[in-house]
């Protein structure tokens, strides 16, 4: 019986560097193909507009995306685990960092809260 529940969670254990390789799941392949998105529509919002002030919303609002990626991206190098909570909080950030995206590209003007409601979900989750 308690091996049924493994399945579902698992205590997060530290990585040992030098242990064997650790290979990339699919589904973070995925997680960064979203992260994709963010920076193409951040960008594409910087194609369409450039100038001074374009670019320094660009730099400000890709310092939270970058932020949540490389937290997430630590916190699975150090602490992956390959169990139900794992995936369903991957798949929970996912739809936020999907809220990034929606509201990425006019992150200061018409969509600011959106964005950062979305950035506050992501770091909570």
């Amino acid at each position: 019986m308690i091996g049924k529940y493994r399945l579902l969670w698992q205590k997060p254990q530290l990585h040992q560097p030098g242990s064997d390789a650790k290979r990339v799941t699919w589904l973070e392949l995925f997680y960064d193909l979203i992260f994709v998105v963010v920076i193409s529509r951040l960008a594409h919002h910087l194609a369409a507009h450039p100038d001074l002030n374009t670019f320094i919303e660009f730099v400000l609002l890709f310092i939270p995306v970058w932020w949540v990626w490389l937290s997430i991206a630590y916190y699975n190098e150090r602490f992956e685990t390959f169990d139900l909570s794992f995936r369903a909080f991957t798949f929970l950030q996912m739809l936020s960092v999907a809220a990034i995206a929606a509201t990425a590209e006019y992150g200061f003007s018409k969509t600011a809260t959106g964005f950062a409601l979305s950035y506050a979900f992501a770091r909570a989750v």
